[in-house]
This record gives structure tokens, C-alpha cells and sequence, in this order.
């Protein structure tokens, strides 16, 4: 049974177990959707989910709240402003004036009527192409929301992540069978109670800020020193392919993957998670991170005097 990811630092979206992989022989990389096709339709709406199914998109990320009545709905905010023509927090709305909420037409006239999708219509489109959800859970009752998705024969085919470790230690016990579930840490300060606690599978820190790119570095010596060698996942505004090769992955036993688009870490944490491709992947990485350090180790910078750099300032005035 898989268990659940660690996120480290700040939130980020890490699961893994999906389903579909490209054949051996084509290099066509797998891709997942944030909250559906959210650049060419509405966000967490029907035509966004379309969307990914014409593009051939096999994965969908999406937020779930609940109604005032019980209902789960697909919303990214708590409240309705901005992505529908409706005011307030879902919470206080019941189900059947939600219905008639317009969902599209604040992205393009082309989409107005598009409404606020429900939980059970989105699993049984994704059920019907063979899509995976991930499911970023907001409110609402646990056990509702696990028997729905039994009752859509989804379980399989769902990623679960949480941001409170409450809801995601209650979704366990409820849930054993469940492969992939997530829980989100904000501080390297629980890395010894998430050690014991979780048991993670899998580990991911964001960087935002450049003091970050140090405190990465000291993070995975402290993964190490408490005996991990589980993979982590390097993302942020701040870090870059060869920053992970030269300065994170040297300190950590394991494999440490930059991932330039959160949108493919569920992807490429399933491929590192998996026996059948986990081997490969940490050769190939190990491969392309010693190139890096070569390459880096290799390179000239030229330099010139203080005198002659003042000679070619650039003139702004």
C-alpha cells in the first residue's frame, strides 16, 4: 500500500499511482490538468474537463467543497465571486440554486451556461475515458465523500490530498486500500514526527524566495541523517535543474527531481514510485545530473577588469 506524500516548506502538489504511461518506445511525456484545462475553458467546469479529454489529457486535478445541503461540488474558492455570477460562500448556497449559477461566462461569452460541476458528474465523465482525479479536499464529511466515490467505482482511480494532517490520518483509517494520499507540512521542524507519523513515500519542497535554495539543501541533509532515501521533488520560482544537480542532490542518497511544472508532479512521482519504472528513472536522473555537474565544472567564466567595465557602462541618460 502506498503511503502518504510529504509536502515540505510550502503547499504542493505531490500524489502518485497514475494509471496511464506511454508506451516504451515513444518519449510523449504524460501530462495533468489544474483544475481541468483552465487556460482554454473555465476552471472546474464540464468544457474544461472536454477540454482534457480532446487534448488527451488523462489526468485531472480538482478542489472539493460542499453545499449547504451536502452536496460536493468542483470550486477552487470557498466562495462563489470569482467564477460565477453567484456571491458568497458555497457553504450557505443549497444545491439547486447553485444549479443555476453561470460558471463560464467570466472566462469567454462562449462559455456562459457552463455551470458549477458536481462531484458525481465529473467522476462519472472521468470514469466514462478513463481519466484519473486528484482530489484536493476542502470541507465536508469524509465518509460522504469516500462512499460517493465507491459508489462511482472510482476509488481506483483517485488521488487524495489534504491540507490539514487531521483529515488525511482520518481518510487513512477510513481508507486503508487507498494508494495514494497526501498531506501537506509547512515546516522542516516536523521532519522527525512526519518521519514517524506518515511513513512517506515521497517527498516535496518549494522554493519562492532565494533563501530557500540554502535551506533546501540543509532539509535534505536532515532527510538523510533521519535514514530517508525516499525521492523529493525540488519545485519553485527559485530553483532550476542545475542549482538541484550541484548543490541538492550531492547531500542525499536518493533520488532529487526538479520539476519544472507542478502540473506533472503526480506523473513523475508515479513513475518513481513504481517498480516497474523506478530503477530507470533514478539511472536516467543520476545520468542527466552528472552531465550537469561536468558541464558546470567545465565552464569558463571571463572576467574583466573594474576599469574596463566602468569604460563600457551603459549609458541611460
Amino acid at each position: 500500500m502506498k503511503k502518504p506524500v510529504l509536502a515540505l516548506l510550502s503547499i504542493i502538489l505531490l500524489t502518485a499511482g497514475c494509471s496511464q504511461r506511454p508506451a516504451a518506445t515513444t518519449k510523449i511525456p504524460l501530462t495533468s490538468a489544474h483544475r481541468g484545462a483552465a487556460t482554454i475553458a473555465p476552471e472546474n467546469t464540464m468544457a474544461s474537463v472536454d477540454s482534457c479529454i480532446k487534448y488527451g489529457v488523462g489526468n485531472i486535478e480538482c478542489d472539493v467543497c460542499i453545499s449547504k445541503d451536502s452536496v460536493f461540488y468542483v470550486l477552487h474558492d470557498s466562495t462563489l465571486d470569482r467564477t460565477t455570477n453567484g456571491t458568497g460562500a458555497i457553504s450557505q448556497w443549497l444545491s439547486a440554486d447553485i444549479d443555476t449559477l453561470d460558471a463560464g461566462s467570466w472566462f469567454a461569452p462562449r462559455f456562459a451556461g457552463q455551470r458549477v460541476l458536481r462531484l458525481t458528474d465529473l467522476l462519472r465523465k472521468a470514469k466514462e475515458h478513463g481519466l484519473r482525479i486528484t482530489i484536493d479536499y476542502r470541507n465536508g464529511g469524509l465518509h460522504q465523500l469516500l462512499n460517493l466515490i465507491k459508489d462511482e467505482g472510482m476509488l481506483e482511480n483517485c488521488n487524495f490530498t489534504f491540507s490539514k494532517e487531521y483529515h488525511a490520518k482520518c481518510f487513512r483509517k477510513m481508507a486503508p486500500e487507498v494508494r495514494t494520499l497526501q498531506a501537506y507540512i509547512k515546516s522542516e521542524k516536523d521532519i522527525e514526527h512526519v518521519v514517524k507519523e506518515l511513513h512517506p513515500d515521497i517527498i516535496g519542497l518549494s522554493g519562492l524566495i532565494t533563501p530557500s535554495l540554502e535551506e533546501m539543501v540543509h532539509v535534505v541533509g536532515e532527510l538523510k541523517r533521519a535514514g530517508l532515501s525516499i525521492p523529493v521533488m525540488i519545485g519553485g520560482a527559485t530553483t532550476s535543474r542545475l542549482h538541484t544537480a550541484l548543490k541538492i542532490a550531492p547531500v542525499y542518497d536518493g533520488p532529487v527531481i526538479w520539476m519544472k511544472d507542478a502540473s506533472q508532479n503526480a506523473l513523475t512521482a508515479a513513475r518513481f514510485l513504481n517498480p516497474d519504472t523506478e530503477g530507470e528513472a533514478f539511472r536516467e536522473l543520476r545520468e542527466e545530473q552528472e552531465r550537469l555537474r561536468e558541464s558546470a565544472g567545465t565552464r569558463r567564466v571571463e572576467t574583466v577588469s573594474i576599469e574596463e567595465a566602468r569604460q563600457k557602462k551603459l549609458n541611460l541618460f
